[in-house]
């Protein structure tokens, strides 16, 4: 587990189940009644799923200063 240099909420890095070779994504520890993510922390990966209680969100879609995060197009 990690933390958001920004915001301070706890998050896990973890890579999108069918595309291993992908760069890790921030996922809430906390689980979300709107969440579209399940996770497998030992393998580090997750996977997206219908809306529902008890599944997680990406952090990009709840950090306030996700904006600062965005990669700049040159």
């Amino acid at each position: 587990m990690a933390t958001c240099k920004s915001c301070g909420e706890e998050i896990v890095w973890l890579t999108l189940e069918s595309r291993t070779t992908a760069k890790p994504n921030p996922i809430n520890v906390a689980t979300s009644y709107h969440g579209n993510i399940e996770v497998d922390i030992p393998k580090g990966t997750y996977r997206l799923v219908e809306p529902g209680p008890g599944k997680h969100l990406s952090h990009f879609v709840t950090c306030p200063e996700r904006l600062q995060w965005k990669a700049k197009k040159v």
